[in-house]
């Protein structure tokens, strides 16, 4: 067993996440005044105590809703309920939550001890190729299981100008699909992306989100408790390894890639690589769910927060970023495609996007591993995003 290294963020990205916290927090006491004083009112046979008892149940509801919310849409956090890693911090919601799911699909129970027996072999194949296990701390106190690469000591292919010694470190963090899990990249062993990019010279974050494997739930899944996670492994890279923004990179795919975005937005010198996602989660639940209920899970994604706007937080990153995206891709519908949604944006010059094209194949295009030759174009990417940064250097 590696050593563990540990690290806890100590801020927030932009205002608007600090205010978005602090506004859950606060509903969360409302609710608990509102329910003390709903009980008071009672005993003394006031008429008050109904509509502050309206007030509490509404806010628990939404919050019961929020967190319930949050389980399909990380699948992996759902499966994640029955990994034995974490059957001694599961919280009374959890064990809820875990009777309802083995009355209604049984079969999860097997696929989540299955899974996890999966990121145990993965995460064993991580520590052979030198990666150190990572707890990183979000600044509202989640705890997250995540693994740092160093660079190889030999490293190949690298550019000497901006990996040279002398210069300030290069950090690539990678921000997962749904339903993964940064354990799955040690599966592919010596074409792991801890690997590849740590033979590139980069310092390697991988990481699991909120909810998923051993990482904490952090109170429940939200759209702002992801943009943390992403964000810690950021402050870590900033005053850990004292990469300067401008030299840091989300290497991300899918969900990952509105996360990434969005937090590139917050800090925006931040260099993203933006594979195969989308405009919108909301487009997205409604190209998943199909023509006949996908407005309502459209409808639902919005109604609890969850919504990202990928297209308008693109507008706002000024480091290097491209955007990755295959045609028919079997999760996304074409609406939902961040890549059509960036072209047909009239405020956007398409002739100044970097886009790679994936090619066109049968089976899981949204899941597929790249090909070889997909990863050379990559590079290619990598290379420019590298004179970039030499031009900020220079200036």
């Amino acid at each position: 067993m590696t050593s563990l290294l540990r690290y806890e963020a100590t801020e927030y990205p932009h205002f608007s996440v600090r205010l978005t916290v602090y506004t859950g927090a606060l509903l969360k006491w409302v609710g608990y005044g509102s329910c003390v004083g709903s009980v008071n009112y009672f005993v003394r046979g006031e008429s008050g105590w109904g509509w502050l008892l309206f007030l509490s149940c509404s806010i628990s509801l939404y919050r019961i809703a929020h967190w319930i919310g949050g389980m399909p849409l990380v699948p992996s956090s759902l499966m994640s309920l029955f990994d034995p890693r974490r059957t001694s911090s599961q919280t009374f919601f959890e064990r809820q939550l875990i009777k309802v799911v083995n009355r209604y699909a049984p079969a999860i129970e097997s696929q989540g001890k299955q899974c996890a027996a999966v990121c145990a072999k993965g995460l064993a194949n991580l520590e052979q190729l030198g990666a150190k296990e990572l707890a990183l701390t979000a600044v509202d106190g989640t705890v997250l299981h995540a693994m740092y690469v160093a660079p190889s000591k030999q490293v190949k292919h690298a550019d000497a100008s901006v990996f040279s010694p002398s210069q300030p470190p290069m950090v690539m963090i990678v921000l997962n699909a749904n339903g993964e899990f940064f354990e799955h990249d040690g599966l592919y062993k010596e074409h792991s992306d801890a690997l590849r990019y740590g033979q590139r010279g980069f310092h390697v974050i991988l990481m699991n989100y909120r909810g998923v494997g051993k990482s904490g739930l952090g109170g429940w899944a939200s759209r702002t408790g992801l943009l943390l996670d992403a964000d810690a492994a950021v402050q870590f890279a900033l005053y850990v390894l004292k990469a300067p923004e401008h030299r840091i990179f989300f290497k991300t795919r899918s969900l990952g890639g509105a996360i990434g975005t969005e937090v590139a937005s917050f800090r925006p010198k931040l260099n993203v690589c933006n594979a195969r996602s989308f405009s919108t989660f909301s487009a997205a639940a409604r190209g998943v769910i199909g023509p006949k209920f996908g407005k309502y899970a459209a409808w639902a994604v919005s109604f609890l927060f969850w919504d990202y706007d990928s297209v308008r937080n693109w507008k706002l990153v000024e480091g290097f970023k491209w955007v990755e995206y295959i045609p028919q891709d079997t999760m996304l519908c074409r609406e939902s495609i961040l890549y059509y949604a960036l072209s047909e944006d009239d405020s956007i010059d398409t002739q100044s996007l970097n886009v790679l094209k994936m090619r066109m194949t049968n089976g899981d295009t949204h899941n597929r591993p790249l090909y070889e030759f997909e990863y050379s174009e990559r590079w290619s990417f990598f290379a420019k995003a590298f004179k970039h940064i030499q031009a900020i250097e220079k200036k």
